[in-house]
């Protein structure tokens, strides 16, 4: 790419050259005028040196094809490279997906809900038969989804609650969006909850 990008210049910059050069018949004139006092000028020491059989004829058609054919290549190739954007966009939302997998908190704009769905899945997944019997343990979220409100708090809220009845899962949470699920469950008899008991002082 680098060499065809050269090629493209130096060919540019020797067509503005023979734009701007003298016309041909006034360079031909300059040098037979030249030819001419090198004949009458010319010493014996020179040699037997002739200047008649130098040739500066200049194929600029030739040259013009050339170019053409360079600049064909080049843009073939160019058009080859891959999507440099695309490719540091989908790199990018693959670190937001490390980051939410590292820190333990989903972000309600790096993953849509399916995909929360997913990683969900694939830790409760990972939970299952690794005791020293093949028995499941204890999966302890603390608030992952303090991002996240509305619906889709409460969807993912459901989706563990069916998670839930092959792998033990504890929520720490003081949101009180949680809270308010989790009463409509535990009256149900679906769900455990446990609250802190309220400290009242003596004459309260």
């Amino acid at each position: 790419m680098h060499a065809f990008e050269r090629a493209r210049v130096e060919a540019e910059q020797r067509e503005a050259a023979r734009r701007r050069a003298r016309p041909a018949a006034v360079i031909e004139s300059d040098l037979a005028r030249l030819e001419a006092m090198v004949a009458a000028e010319r010493l014996p020491e020179w040699g037997d040196a002739e200047l008649d059989g130098l040739a500066f004829d200049v194929d600029v058609d030739a040259l013009r094809a050339r170019r053409a054919h360079a600049v064909a290549e080049y843009e073939a190739a160019y058009r080859s490279l891959p999507d440099i954007g695309r490719m540091t966009d989908r790199r990018e939302a693959l670190e937001r997906r490390v980051g939410v997998l590292t820190n333990g908190v989903f972000d309600e704009a790096a993953l849509d809900l399916g995909e929360i769905q997913q990683v969900l899945l694939g830790r409760l997944a990972a939970a299952r038969r690794v005791g020293p019997a093949g028995e499941s343990v204890t999966v302890v979220f603390d608030e992952p989804f303090e991002r996240i409100h509305g619906d889709r708090k409460w969807t993912l809220l459901d989706v563990l609650e069916k998670l839930s009845a092959s792998v033990q899962l504890v929520y720490l949470t003081d949101d009180v969006d949680v809270l308010v699920w989790a009463r409509r469950r535990a009256s149900r008899g679906t769900v455990s909850l446990l609250e802190p008991a309220h400290e009242f002082t003596d004459g309260s």
